[in-house]
């Protein structure tokens, strides 16, 4: 079976990313099936769009975390085809998600944006941390302990 966009683009040995999770992320999943043209009526219709695939082309540098992977806010946003109307396309832009933070007369968007961007970050760096359990911990110092009293 072809490796094939969404959006019509021709096979190519480009990277292809799969729909978010519309559990995780419903907002972003109902983005990324505006763009294509979808709609979203029946509990088939979120299956179907979870099996298909955008091509690597159609996001910016912006959207991609320091491994190359798309972050959580990524909506495509760059060589869309015409069909696509112009107000989908800022609407998506992540670029005028931002100016419209700023300048935007809703408050609830603001708020969701914000917390949206707020989860990127900590979802970029949360890779790096590393957490040490307690218990781990004190397990390991009564075994050392408990050598070196045998001893």
């Amino acid at each position: 079976m072809p490796r094939r966009c969404e959006l019509g683009c021709e096979p190519s040995d480009v990277p292809l990313h799969v729909f978010p999770n519309p559990a995780k992320y419903p907002e972003r999943f109902r983005a990324w099936v505006t763009i294509v043209g979808g709609k979203l009526e029946t509990p088939h219709d979120y299956e179907n769009y979870r099996k298909r695939k955008l091509c690597d082309i159609h996001f910016t540098n912006k959207d991609r975390n320091r491994n190359n992977r798309l972050n959580a806010l990524a909506v495509p946003s760059v060589h869309l085809p015409s069909w696509i109307p112009a107000i989908t396309q800022q609407e998506t832009n992540i670029s005028s998600v931002s100016e419209s933070l700023s300048t935007g007369p809703s408050t609830s968007f603001t708020v969701h944006a914000t917390c949206y961007e707020a989860e990127a970050a900590m979802m970029e760096h949360d890779s790096c941390i590393t957490y040490e359990k307690p218990s781990v911990k004190r397990k390991y110092d009564k075994s050392i302990t408990y050598l070196t009293q045998k001893e």
